[in-house]
Order: structure tokens, then C-alpha cells, then sequence
């Protein structure tokens, strides 16, 4: 089975020394995200600019809007944890699409 089952555990692909990091794993991914953009802002847009005649100030406006926003999608999922579906619904059986389980 691919997906795994429920009567087993997790397994025990991220833990290293006996160590859990699936706890650590949204914290690296925010910092090298940051570290990331960091790097963008000081080394490749500045060499962008350099060799293509184009503003520094446009290049670097045009990545922060782009950064903010993969900021505030990676902030909502972190904090609203999207996706889960809750157990109970206050959903009449008459507004479910049987088929995907669904509201209509």
C-alpha cells in the first residue's frame, strides 16, 4: 500500500539519530526561503541589472511584490493550515454530492 494505513506509525524517513525534524521541517523552509530572497536582493539582482541596462529599483520593486505575496501564501498555510477537512459538518445530507463527498 503506497498511501500506508491507519493502523500503522509514521515512518521513519525524517528522523535522524533517533531525532524527529518533521517538526523542524516548516521552519526550514521558511528560513531558506528568507535566505533565498536575501540572495536576491544582494547579489543576483544587483548582477541582473549590471549586464542588462535595466533598473535596479524596478528589478528589485518587481521581486519584492512577488516575495510578499509567496510570504503571505506561506503564512496563511502555516497559521490557517488549509485543506483539512473537520470530521463533523453542519451539512444536510440533501446538500452533499454523494459522489465526492462534497458540499454542493
Amino acid at each position: 500500500d503506497k498511501f500506508g494505513a491507519e493502523d500503522k506509525g509514521p515512518s521513519e524517513d525524517y528522523t535522524f539519530c533517533g531525532v524527529d525534524l518533521k517538526p523542524a521541517l516548516p521552519v526550514a523552509l521558511a528560513v531558506s526561503t528568507v535566505i533565498g530572497g536575501l540572495c536576491m536582493l544582494l547579489v543576483q539582482i544587483p548582477l541582473l541589472s549590471r549586464f542588462t541596462f535595466l533598473d535596479q529599483v524596478y528589478l528589485s520593486v518587481s521581486f519584492a511584490v512577488v516575495y510578499v505575496v509567496v510570504m503571505g501564501c506561506m503564512g496563511y498555510c502555516a497559521f490557517t493550515d488549509p485543506g483539512q477537512v473537520r470530521k463533523t459538518r453542519n451539512t444536510k445530507v440533501g446538500a452533499m454530492d454523494i459522489e465526492e463527498g462534497m458540499p454542493r
